[in-house]
């Protein structure tokens, strides 16, 4: 897997105000505004440096759309 202090690190500031305060609905909000292959890919970083666990079944790349 990927170091999560690398992934977060990585997130733009919005995106780490809002997992910080446990705001789904704005990091939602944040990355529904993102182009589909960027929202993706911030979300399979999250998924696989375990920052974000999806659903089961649950595409990585989908999770907050």
């Amino acid at each position: 897997g990927l170091d999560p202090v690398e992934v977060y690190d990585a997130l733009s500031q919005p995106m780490r105000d809002a997992f910080d305060a446990g705001d789904v609905g704005a990091l939602k909000k944040y990355v529904n505004a993102l182009p589909l292959e960027e929202a993706r890919a911030h979300m399979k970083a999250m998924v696989d440096s375990g920052l974000w666990v999806p659903t089961p079944g649950e595409d990585p790349g989908e999770a907050l759309r």
